[in-house]
């Protein structure tokens, strides 16, 4: 049986990326996959066992837009007037998403983030939205796993 006051919700939570929280952050999604091989050899019609070859993270966070505030003053971006050289190397980052009820408990950990997509959205009777996209290296939960 669920714990009554034990479910997480977004009222709850909020996210830090290189330990600095992202403000108005509106929805986090993040995914972890790994990638999975089927062994097919000569003369089976049906694959002999399935191994892992790689794992991959992805995180995208949707964002209100504050005047001022772009994802290069967060850090979280680099900048275009960097050339090719401030893309290359810009560093990998790590996020927290925090129970903002109890800071102290971290509920996902995701790191080595690099940035891999922006893209904004803004119409007539709406607040002015920016989705980032990461791709990231491992994602631990408060258990460690």
């Amino acid at each position: 049986m669920a714990l009554a006051g034990r479910t997480i919700t977004g009222a709850r939570c909020k996210l830090l990326i290189r330990g600095v929280e992202v403000g108005f952050a509106t929805g986090i999604s993040i995914s972890e996959n790994i990638q999975q091989q089927p062994i097919d050899i000569l003369g089976e019609i049906d694959s002999v066992e399935i191994e892992p070859t790689g794992r991959s993270v992805s995180m995208t966070a949707n964002l209100v837009r504050i005047k001022g505030e772009t994802v290069q003053s967060l850090g979280i971006w680099p900048k275009v007037d960097g050339g090719t050289v401030e893309a290359v190397n810009f560093p990998a980052m790590d996020a927290l998403i925090l129970d903002s009820v109890d800071d102290s408990t971290v509920l996902y950990k995701v790191e080595g983030l690099k940035c891999q997509s922006r893209s904004l959205n803004v119409d007539a009777r709406g607040v002015f939205s920016l989705n980032v996209s990461f791709i990231g290296l491992r994602m631990f939960d408060e258990t460690n796993a």
